[in-house]
């Protein structure tokens, strides 16, 4: 019975250590980006009919990278090159650990062209201490 106890009691211990083991690793971020557009228009279609106002770029893990197409427009009477950006990140030092980026070749856009470009979110194998996170992409045309 003793023995039986024992054994019990090692199994406890060795379950108990690879749970937290492998809670230890993971971490789940979580993000939805707001997207403002200054005289481009942004869409989630090749068609530009469906506007886009937010990114969910799901669940990630550190040291992984996300893309998603998206679809812009110019609505302006003018040729237009763009800019990329970001603000308002939420916590500030999130900042820090995730980047995001395009394939944008600053190429100019005729009114109303339409052009797809793919965004990529970047989050650091360093990452620590942020489990959610949130910031605003903003998208400048300039004539």
């Amino acid at each position: 019975m003793k023995a039986l106890v024992g054994l019990v009691v090692v199994v406890l211990i060795v379950c108990s250590g690879v749970a937290f083991a492998a809670n230890q690793f993971t971490v789940v971020i979580t993000n939805r980006a707001v997207i403002r557009a200054v005289g481009i228009g942004v869409y989630e279609d090749p068609d530009c009919t469906k506007a886009l106002s937010s990114i969910d770029w799901g669940v990630l893990d550190p040291g992984s990278s996300v893309h998603r197409t998206i679809y812009l427009k110019n609505l302006s009477n003018v040729a237009v090159v763009l800019a990329l950006s970001t603000e308002n990140w939420q916590p500030p030092e999130a900042a820090t650990y995730i980047g995001l980026s395009w394939d944008y070749d600053g190429r100019e856009l005729s009114p109303g062209d339409k052009l797809s470009v793919v965004l990529t979110l970047t989050i650091s194998s360093e990452i620590s201490g942020i489990s959610s996170f949130s910031f605003d992409i903003i998208i400048t045309a300039t004539g």
